[in-house]
């Protein structure tokens, strides 16, 4: 994989996947990262890392100590 020479964009696709773009900003990365497979494959990779880093909560009111 490559990385993108628009590092702008690409500091930004953390903030993309969080949906914390609006406006202008939100705009300019979608249409960057539509036309960029190097930033696609960075947007697919980080939301991979997020997916596998989700952790089941646990009851702890279940949990019994002996």
């Amino acid at each position: 994989m490559h990385d993108c020479s628009n590092g702008e964009v690409r500091d930004r696709l953390p903030e993309l996947m969080h949906d914390r773009l609006a406006g202008e900003a939100l705009a300019v990365v979608r249409a960057h990262v539509t036309g960029c497979a190097d930033c696609r494959a960075e947007l697919a990779l980080l939301e991979q890392l997020r997916a596998s880093a989700i952790v089941a909560g646990v009851d702890t009111a279940g949990l019994v100590f002996g």
